[in-house]
């Protein structure tokens, strides 16, 4: 018959012993994840700073003020300058490797499987952020040469067209960008080619409505001179 205290000892003792082992075992990993995250913090915050820095080099808050994207982001809760908020978009990505990483450290399963997830995933990661900033300074670029090709020829309407480059490719990337990241790829591809498609057929209509006068005059001149080549031709035969 068990006693009282093998009863305590089976029910108390032991499992307090077996978790004590556990943690026993389990806190090497468990200080490897902490100092892993410390590392983190640091390598964050200097990532963090040096990003900050370089986009103030390249000047990116005057470049975001003078093209309204500084307004834009004020308008949805961003009041900081756009080189701040880059620096610290990027730290945090810094971090969030690290934080994977140890997680990953900890041994367990399904943080196992999530890691390996996540680095297979986190190559569309980078692409999908060079095709953003690529598709920013492309836009900007083509925009700017849209204004001066339009001012310079006397359109009242170069800053309109300005912007609607501008947008296009933006709109262009962003799209490109969703594909990469694997967001909605169904409903992105739709989005664009609905977009894309009415953008076409709007530029073919105001064209079609703009130049029917021409393409009536051009067509009857085109339509008179056909009887006159044939009679020309039966002439020469006879």
């Amino acid at each position: 018959m068990e006693t009282l205290s093998d009863f305590f000892k089976h029910m108390v003792t032991d499992p307090i012993a077996a978790f004590g082992g556990m943690l026993a075992a389990y806190a090497p990993n468990f200080i490897g994840a902490l100092f892993i995250i410390i590392i983190g913090l640091v390598v964050g915050w200097m990532t963090k700073s040096a990003i900050s820095y370089f986009l103030r080099l390249l000047k990116v808050d005057e470049t975001a003020k003078r093209d309204g994207l500084a307004q834009v982001l004020a308008r949805g809760g961003v009041k900081e300058p756009l080189s701040l908020v880059g620096g610290r978009v990027a730290g945090y990505i810094i971090l969030f490797c690290f934080g994977m990483i140890a997680l990953g450290n900890l041994k367990i399963h399904a943080a196992d499987i999530l890691l390996e997830n996540f680095l297979l995933y986190l190559p569309n990661v980078f692409a999908a952020i060079l095709v953003m900033i690529a598709g920013y300074l492309i836009a900007n670029f083509f925009a700017r040469a849209a204004l001066v090709s339009a001012v310079n020829h006397g359109l009242k309407v170069a800053p309109l067209i300005a912007r609607g480059v501008r947008m296009a490719l933006l709109f262009f990337a962003a799209a490109v960008t969703m594909e990469l990241l694997g967001i909605g790829k169904q409903t992105v591809l739709i989005t664009f080619s609905i977009v894309l498609g009415g953008i076409v057929f709007g530029l073919a209509l105001a064209f079609g409505l703009g130049g029917r006068d021409i393409a009536r005059d051009y067509l009857h001149k085109r339509l008179k001179e056909i009887p006159e080549k044939d009679s020309w031709e039966d002439i020469d035969h006879v």
